[in-house]
């Protein structure tokens, strides 16, 4: 029997038009939200106050608008204030950027990594309201696909989302989990399981929530942090039986789980030959990476012993 799916997202600026090599600044995102906005499901949004007009409107111009709910939060930093400020510290600590093979993603920032651990609090927050109006939800980022990145035709979601879930919480993964350490995933930047989109059955938010606070908190206790994704593995990791972890590549659940009408860049190519070519730029990205870390391991020895 196919569920609807309430789906949860949420935008709030954290100056990432200032990111060097990652700048997006809020015009871009709010196209990005335009483009798959057209879907009929209900839509629970948490932002700031600043942007609850404009998403309004766009739904609102969709026939939406009773479909939407926003809430406006004025200080998200205040919901979790402890994890928040443990970020702050490690981001400030030499050991950590030293720790990383590239110390400038916007995995280093405590800003990026607190506003990623905050989709679970979204999640969970939507249950305990009430907010939800399915039995089903569905969290998917703000910004899902870029604008175009793989779906290519907007028009194609103003759809109703089903889809026939077992009660598990769905994760997806490009690679699969090759039980590799924690710590070597934080190190490398490596991603095992996808920020988005991914689904928990309203009866497992409970669940949900406390595995993912509890690995963000093993993780934040010996001083690293990470967004999203290294946590889904971690949460995954604690308690397999409630999760379903199944291979996908990016963005694409959304097609293979009740939305097979949407065209995307990639339905030409068959699933294998596309998982392939990923597999040969994450093997290019991380040697890259490697190269780059003991680079700079070498400048920082040469620099603190043999001056």
């Amino acid at each position: 029997m196919k569920k609807e799916i309430t789906i949860v997202t949420a935008y709030f600026d954290i100056g990432r038009k200032q990111f060097k090599n990652y700048e997006r600044d809020n015009n871009k995102y709010i196209e990005y939200f335009k483009f798959w906005a057209r879907i009929k499901n209900n839509i629970v949004v948490y932002t700031q106050p600043e942007f609850k007009e404009e998403i309004i409107k766009i739904r609102k111009n969709f026939g939406l608008e009773n479909k939407t709910k926003v809430i406006t939060i004025d200080n998200i930093y205040e919901i979790e204030s402890e994890i928040y400020k443990k970020m702050v510290d490690i981001e400030k600590s030499k050991y950590f950027r030293n720790y990383k093979y590239i110390n400038t993603t916007p995995e280093n920032k405590a800003d990026y990594n607190y506003i990623m651990f905050l989709k679970s609090w979204c999640l969970m927050e939507t249950v305990k309201k009430k907010y939800n109006k399915t039995d089903f939800l569905a969290w998917l980022d703000f910004g899902f696909n870029h604008g175009g990145a793989v779906y290519t035709n907007p028009l194609e979601f103003d759809y109703l989302w089903e889809y026939d879930f077992e009660d598990k919480i769905y994760f997806f993964t490009p690679y699969g989990d090759n039980d590799k350490p924690i710590f070597h995933l934080v190190q490398s930047g490596e991603v095992c399981v996808s920020g988005t989109p991914y689904f928990v059955p309203a009866k497992l938010m409970g669940d949900y929530w406390n595995l993912m606070l509890s690995s963000m908190n093993s993780l934040l206790d010996v001083g690293l942090m990470d967004d999203d994704q290294t946590i889904l593995l971690m949460a995954y990791r604690k308690n397999k039986d409630i999760f379903k972890l199944i291979k996908s590549d990016w963005f694409m659940p959304i097609k293979e789980y009740g939305g097979n009408h949407l065209t995307t860049i990639k339905s030409s190519q068959s699933k294998r030959q596309v998982n392939i070519i990923n597999k040969l730029i994450y093997k290019y990205r991380v040697k890259k990476r490697n190269n780059k870390y003991l680079k700079r391991i070498s400048t920082i020895f040469l620099k603190d012993y043999l001056d």
